[in-house]
């Protein structure tokens, strides 16, 4: 098997579908995943997120992924919000953040935007590998 670093993201995903992968719960009060689950979202547009009912608990560094039935859970924070690429790249466009609940249809999940933290991800890793532009 090779291993490929994951490449951070250059654009916006709005509108885009990505998949979030973990060990978390499979229900709010469930016990944590005995296998690597995952899961595809459609990553909401920034002005759907800001107009939710969790509008006032977001930041500009955040954003909102959806899919019915299916989302982040406790547990899975921290991990992954993956799109690919046309060219059969991996770009992390999230990070698993915080819901309310687990799949509830009312609210999406909410993810940090890996976009707005480019500068520091760029000066932290001069010394890693990096993505390739082809």
């Amino acid at each position: 098997m090779i291993y490929l670093p994951i490449c951070v993201p250059g654009q916006s995903f709005e509108n885009r579908v990505a998949t979030i992968v973990g060990w978390g719960r499979i229900d709010v009060k469930g016990d944590p995943s005995k296998v690597l689950l995952k899961a595809n979202l459609d990553i909401l547009p920034d002005e759907e997120c800001q107009n939710s009912q969790l509008a006032k608990h977001l930041k500009p560094t955040m954003m909102c992924a959806y899919a019915k039935g299916k989302d982040g859970c406790q547990g899975d924070s921290g991990g992954p919000l993956l799109t690919l690429e046309p060219e059969g790249k991996y770009v992390q466009a999230g990070i698993v953040s915080w819901g309310i609940g687990c799949a509830d249809p009312r609210y999406p999940g909410v993810y940090t935007k890996v976009s707005n933290y480019i500068d520091w991800i760029n000066s932290h890793s001069s010394d890693g590998a990096k993505c390739s532009d082809s």
